[in-house]
């Protein structure tokens, strides 16, 4: 039993790995508490929220802080507490009290697993 539990999170981890993505950082932009930022794939666009970090120290020496203009591999997971707006209505979503989305902006909000702040954490 402990050998397929273990088959089945080698090959999760694998699966998950396999499919970050490289993504462009096009803005960068923050509200009190986060950081939203805006990258591309080929000409589709991703929002990311990133909670801002308060102690630098518990970040990997391999981490590096991201700039516009470059590329990162980032594995985005949609967000589910925002949830999808319905066609045709009229919508916008704030954070700290900054309005980061409306329903005709033609992205997705998502965050990021391997940015913590506005450090990309490199996958080893």
């Amino acid at each position: 039993m402990k050998k397929v539990l273990l088959t089945i999170l080698i090959l999760m981890m694998s699966f998950f790995k396999a499919y970050s993505q490289k993504y462009e950082v096009v803005s960068i932009d923050s509200t009190s508490n986060n950081y939203i930022v805006l990258v591309k794939k080929t000409d589709k666009k991703y929002l990311i929220i990133s909670p801002k970090i308060k102690k630098k120290k518990c970040l990997k020496s391999t981490s590096e802080k991201i700039k516009v203009g470059f590329e990162y591999d980032f594995l985005l997971e949609e967000s589910t507490i925002f949830g999808k707006t319905e066609p045709n209505v009229k919508n916008s979503i704030f954070i700290d009290d900054k309005k980061i989305w409306t329903s005709e902006d033609d992205y997705d909000i998502f965050f990021c697993e391997n940015l913590k702040g506005l450090y990309y954490l490199k996958q080893d």
